[in-house]
């Protein structure tokens, strides 16, 4: 998988992770640091063996999904059904 990383700060350190950037209101994914897949909910419940290290866009991927709870990670531009 490949994706432009968007810088995620957090002040205070225990801020909820979100959904989607606040400019252009692009969808964020959440990469742990063993690569898997989380979405915001996910990356906000947090796990101490398996820390989220970074964030990223879903520019273009149709069926990304949260390793964790199998819920679609929704794509910036990607088609979300195939055409009929």
């Amino acid at each position: 998988m490949s994706f432009i990383p968007v810088i995620c700060l957090t002040s205070p350190p225990r801020v909820v992770p979100r959904s989607f950037t606040s400019v252009g209101a692009y969808p964020l994914l959440y990469l742990t640091e063993s690569d898997s897949v989380l979405c915001a909910d996910c990356a906000a419940q947090g796990d101490g063996d398996d820390p989220t290290a970074t964030c990223g866009v879903n520019w273009e991927d149709p069926h990304l999904t949260c390793d964790e709870c199998s819920e679609r990670i929704e794509s910036a531009y990607a088609d979300d059904e195939d055409p009929s």
